[in-house]
């Protein structure tokens, strides 16, 4: 009993890795998903604190049309399909980001903060989900990251962060939303068990975000591969990106680990089925 209340507790209070805070002035980061929602909000606030940003983003005319109320960080197309899947891809995006970095004092490149945001969500019955929708679920919202992470871990030191920006059904699967909720369940898992290896002082963030009002749902995809193009009324009833971007950046500075951001009542779903995958799995151990 005393461990599922620990579990709860941890699960629903942030807790940080150690005293220090990550101090954002001077710094470098790379965004990804920077062209809109929650990784451009991101940006934004980052701005007035960093040394650099470099962003990867499919839509310049946003920034464009708005030269005197935006930052100028560095963009970057990214398909995170792409590098999972290719190799060649992979290196080139980092020669890419390693070329940047390398525009400073240092002789070797330096990133202090990698976010990984960017994602795609996919609605359908998982009995006729399409095995290509499903493969890229997997490739955007899971390899992707990891294999970005992998590749720049190096040039991140000790006191730097990575942060996954994933979902709540990484945590609490839904309905229709078995392909999503099953990338985001592996990325959070990968990044969970990244943070307790070979570098235990660098900070690993978790972020499980409940509804917020972006694209993501019009530019999700049907079991069939195709764009819904539609919005969702829970999400334009959800957080604002800005809200929620206030709150990570705050987290990254407070190096927590662990950050459910949504409402009380998907929060409590959240901490229920952990504590229950807790509770089974004490009960079948011998």
């Amino acid at each position: 009993m005393m461990l599922i209340f620990c579990n709860m507790l941890y699960k629903f209070l942030p807790f940080p890795t150690n005293h220090s805070r990550l101090v954002l002035q001077g710094k470098t980061v790379l965004i990804t998903g920077a062209s809109s929602g929650i990784g451009r909000e991101i940006a934004r606030i980052m701005h007035a604190k960093l040394e650099k940003i470099c962003a990867d983003l499919d839509i310049h005319n946003k920034y464009n049309a708005n030269k005197g109320k935006l930052y100028r960080p560095t963009f970057l197309r990214l398909d995170l399909e792409e590098v999972a899947n290719n190799e060649e891809k992979l290196e080139e995006f980092v020669k890419t980001i390693k070329l940047l970095l390398s525009n400073t004092n240092l002789n070797e490149p330096k990133l202090d903060v990698l976010i990984n945001n960017a994602g795609q969500m996919a609605y359908g019955s998982g009995q006729r989900m399409n095995l290509n929708v499903l493969r890229r679920m997997i490739n955007v919202n899971f390899l992707g990251h990891v294999a970005i992470s992998q590749r720049l871990m190096d040039w991140i030191p000790d006191d730097g962060a990575i942060v996954l920006v994933s979902s709540i059904v990484g945590r609490v699967a839904l309905p229709y939303l078995g392909a999503y909720s099953a990338s985001k369940h592996a990325a959070q898992g990968f990044f969970d068990s990244l943070r307790a290896e070979d570098r235990p002082q660098l900070h690993i963030l978790t972020i499980s975000v409940g509804y917020v009002n972006t694209s993501l749902a019009i530019n999700s995809l049907n079991e069939k591969g195709k764009t819904i193009g539609r919005t969702d009324p829970g999400q334009v009833a959800g957080m604002s990106p800005e809200y929620s971007a206030r709150k990570i950046v705050a987290a990254i500075e407070r190096r927590e680990t662990d950050l459910l951001l949504a409402p009380f009542i998907p929060r409590l779903l959240a901490i229920k089925s952990s504590s229950c995958h807790t509770k089974s799995s004490l009960v079948s151990t011998p």
